[in-house]
């Protein structure tokens, strides 16, 4: 029965990582749309003109005469800055989702190996009870099962340093 749960709770864990995963990459498909934008102002002299939006399909003629820029930080906050930082910031945003996107992926691998090793404990307790072993030894290998999920689940919690996922 505990098994079963622990199961259970690994599939949904597993859904949401990589729901997180999905997520993440189309955030980072942005940053790199603003950067590729971004990096099309360099070599622009000014004054230019250009198509300015008012909505998703609809565009006005405009004249940019100074490469100041509004860069959105979420949540509706807007800061000002110059071509070089808006680059920077998009570089730096990108870096930390790709942090997050490969610990993601890492967890997801734990998670799935747990649950291998899940469907591996659940024969060999079938085989410890076709042999006879006893229900020392049969709960013996359950506890190793319950302590390699606790590990797992303080991992997926962040409770290890982020200087574990730094080389990955």
């Amino acid at each position: 029965m505990a098994l079963a749960l622990i199961k259970r709770e690994l599939s949904q864990r597993i859904r949401i990582l990589k729901d997180e995963q999905t997520l993440i990459n189309k955030v980072q498909d942005r940053f790199q749309n603003d950067y590729t934008a971004l990096k099309t102002l360099e070599g622009k002299s000014l004054p230019f003109k250009s198509l300015v939006p008012l909505t998703n399909r609809i565009f006005v003629p405009g004249k940019v005469e100074e490469v100041e820029l509004l860069y959105h930080a979420g949540d509706g906050y807007f800061f000002t800055k110059s071509l070089q930082r808006a680059e920077r910031m998009a570089v730096e945003r990108w870096k930390n989702l790709q942090k997050k996107l490969n610990r993601y992926q890492l967890m997801t691998i734990l998670i799935q190996s747990i649950w291998t090793f899940a469907h591996q404990i659940k024969y060999v307790k079938r085989r410890m009870e076709l042999d006879g072993a006893s229900d020392e030894k049969k709960a013996e290998v359950e506890k190793s099962l319950f302590a390699l999920y606790k590990n797992t689940i303080s991992i997926f919690n962040g409770d290890v340093p982020e200087e574990f996922f730094d080389d990955m």
